[in-house]
């Protein structure tokens, strides 16, 4: 959140909550962050979001069709039944909880509510669409579009397009919508709460400000030059302390000597001031910098007030000097501080929505590999639809990788470098890149280098992810190309013209050109600083570019950039390379172990304890599963001795009694039992903690089943042994 949209509004939170009748969703909302969270969603689940303020104004959105934009929100009668729909979803909806209602254009809308303050600001809605069980009724939209004036068969076309979900489908899907709404109220609130503080700070700096220039003023004793400039004769007089400050020689001397020490920047500036003052009879106070012979720049503040005669005609000019350049640096780190503290405080809400979210995204994309790999299982060798499932596998593998990313950026996860090809992240980031840039943005790559790298492969998924995002950006006016290049360099002790610090030997170099304006030569030696941006203001954080090199140096390598102005702009990033490793295909799905073994599965998600179950059967074991910890502990205590569970298998996060909490009573009623922890994000838990409370395994959700089936083999194994 930036502090610009409350410039003129600020005043309408004069209590705790305030005002916010005065306030709009979009003033408090960072609509592109959100729209990017939404988008994803969307391309994961086909489930259409719009954010709407209280007005009926779409702030974001996702997943319209024809039959809104072309038809029913274009004509006035059908768009007047759109308009009654969003009232009647936005009336009487408690927050949590979300509302389905049929509109008289006979299509299903469903909407909760965005509550900040006690004040509802606006709804996130789905819409329109139909259910599985309720075909559309053709003669009766045959009968609209004649009404409506439509071409009937184009309608009925839109009609078909419209899409159709299972009733339980939407519930799932509005379950994590209300969860989106109830995140983004928190936040809204937050919002306004930090630009009331960060007002009522501005104004009390600017109190104290003015009271210790008073007190300045009447402190004799301080380090203050004075001065005197008698306008009959043009001479001044300055003070032993006025002449340190300017670094003037002598005790007298003329205006055009003090002219001569301002920086020429200011010197109509401080000269109009003066004119001012004495033609309007007034006190003035000015600051600016002077140079001194050194060529050092300092900032003073000028204080001054004319004397007259009878006639009206000036006698002479009085004031102090005061050296403030300590003052000006101060309240420049001040600035800088305070602009840190609001991206931190940003980037911290941010983090937890997005932890939030990947929790979910977990959740769901565990029912779906789960399915698909027990798919794959089943399918013949060779078939269509066995190679078609690898495919899904594969979307599956990338779509983990998305929220791999969505946790580092919430802090929610543990680093991992491994041998990485980075050619093969090059080729997934570009196909993801390509649906977000214009068409007046030619895309070209050329991956010459098939080296491994030690790598997290998702932080260096997000150093070219922010390059290319740069780039772009470079081009967005006026387009251009954008080229991405992977090559193999060896850097030899004697080699030169590269950095110093790099260890000699192989390395992989990757390079991301554009041919946009390019950079000035006064902004290069700057470029990596954090919260340093040559973008306008409101557009990038500063931090971009500072995260890249982060990475880069993290990773042993450098990163360096070339540019002229008017002819682009080159990043050049080199890691080193390591002896080529084989690796498994990341999106093969492997042959897992079987077992005959007695095993309980508990997830609070029961879709996802079905499948799992459905897998482990699959494998040989025998399966049961509780929903929430307590039935668990229940059923473990109630099992007989001649049959007891060999192994428990349980998620971390869930109600009542967590999966750490069921550990404990299991490994209290037997000590030996091997527990395995499943979780997709956990600020308290690790792979370290779980082992110091006598967990014998863990794994982060989504769950593969190969991965899952490994861990319970190796365990059950090592405890036979």
């Amino acid at each position: 959140m930036t502090e610009r949209p409350f410039g003129s509004k600020a005043d309408a939170l004069p209590a705790a909550d305030g005002d916010i009748e005065r306030l709009e969703l979009a003033d408090i909302l960072d609509v592109q962050e959100v729209q990017a969270l939404v988008d994803d969603f969307y391309e994961l689940t086909r489930f259409p979001v719009s954010i709407v303020n209280r007005k009926g104004k779409v702030l974001v959105g996702v997943g319209w069709k024809d039959i809104c934009v072309r038809y029913h929100r274009a004509h006035p009668e059908a768009c007047m039944h759109c308009a009654e729909s969003d009232l009647e979803l936005s009336q009487g909806v408690s927050p949590g909880d979300f509302r389905l209602y049929k509109c008289k254009n006979n299509m299903w809308d469903v909407a909760t509510p965005i509550i900040a303050g006690g004040r509802r600001l606006g709804n996130v809605v789905s819409g329109q669409f139909f259910f599985e069980d309720e075909p559309p009724d053709r003669e009766i939209f045959r009968a609209q579009a004649r009404h409506y004036g439509f071409d009937e068969e184009a309608y009925l076309a839109a009609v078909d397009d419209v899409p159709r979900f299972e009733k339980d489908f939407v519930r799932k899907g509005m379950a994590f919508v209300v969860k989106l709404a109830r995140m983004l109220s928190q936040l809204s609130y937050s919002n306004m709460r930090l630009a009331r503080l960060l007002t009522e700070r501005a104004a009390l700096t600017e109190s104290v400000r003015e009271s210790e220039e008073r007190l300045n003023l009447a402190l004799a004793a301080s380090r203050i030059g004075a001065w005197e400039w008698d306008a009959r004769t043009d001479t001044v007089y300055w003070s032993p302390e006025s002449r340190a400050i300017l670094a003037l020689e002598g005790k007298g001397g003329d205006l055009e000597s003090f002219r001569k020490v301002i920086h020429p920047e200011d010197v109509v500036r401080v000269m109009a001031m003066a004119e001012r003052a004495l033609a309007e009879r007034t006190p003035f106070v000015e600051e600016f910098r002077v140079i001194h012979p050194g060529g050092g720049i300092r900032w003073v503040s000028n204080r001054g007030r004319a004397e007259y005669d009878r006639a009206g005609n000036p006698l002479r000019m009085v004031g102090t000097i005061q050296d403030i350049t300590e003052r000006k640096r101060a309240e420049a780190e001040q600035i800088r501080v305070e602009a840190r503290l609001r991206q931190a405080q940003k980037m911290e809400a941010l983090g937890t929505l997005a932890g939030g979210i990947a929790h979910d995204f977990n959740n769901i994309l565990g029912i779906i590999i789960g399915y698909s790999e027990m798919a794959h299982w089943n399918a013949e060798e060779g078939s269509p639809v066995r190679e078609d499932l690898q495919h899904v596998f594969k979307a599956t593998t990338r779509a983990r990788e998305l929220v791999r990313q969505i946790l580092a950026f919430s802090r929610r996860s543990e680093q991992e470098k491994k041998p990485v090809q980075i050619g093969l992240i090059v080729n997934e980031a570009m196909l993801m890149l390509r649906a977000s840039l214009p068409s007046t943005i030619d895309m070209k790559m050329d991956i010459a280098s098939k080296s491994l790298v030690l790598a997290d492969p998702t932080q260096v998924h997000q150093v070219l992810m922010n390059l290319c995002a740069n780039a772009a950006h470079a081009m967005r006016e006026n387009g251009g190309v954008l080229q991405v290049s992977l090559t193999d360099v060896f850097i030899g002790p004697d080699s030169v013209q590269v950095p110093s610090d790099l260890q000699a030997g192989p390395h992989v170099q990757l390079t991301v050109m554009d041919t946009g304006p390019g950079i000035l030569p006064a902004a290069l030696d700057r470029i990596f600083d954090p919260f340093f941006t040559t973008k306008e203001l409101g557009v990038g954080t500063g931090l971009g570019l500072s995260v890249v090199h982060g990475i880069v140096r993290s990773h042993g390598g450098t990163v360096s950039v070339d540019s002229i102005p008017g002819e682009g702009a080159a990043f050049r990033v080199l890691l080193p390379a390591m002896e080529s490793v084989p690796g498994p295909d990341a999106g093969a799905v492997a042959s897992p172990p079987h077992g005959r073994e007695r095993i309980l599965i508990v997830d609070d998600e029961p879709e996802l304890a079905v499948v799992t179950k459905r897998m482990l059967e699959f494998l040989g074991y025998e399966v049961e599963y509780r929903t929430n910890g307590i039935e668990a502990l229940e059923a473990f205590r109630h099992r007989s001795k001649e049959n007891p569970f060999d192994l428990v298998v349980t998620d971390l996060t869930m109600p009542h009694l967590t999966g750490e909490g069921l550990a404990r009573e299991l490994l209290r009623l037997q000590p030996d039992l091997p527990v395995i922890l499943c979780t997709g994000f956990s600020e308290r838990m690790d792979a370290r903690r779980a082992q110091q409370l006598g967990i014998r395994g863990f794994i982060m959700k989504p769950v593969v089943a190969g991965e899952l089936a490994g861990t319970i083999r190796r365990i059950l194994d090592e405890r036979t042994q």
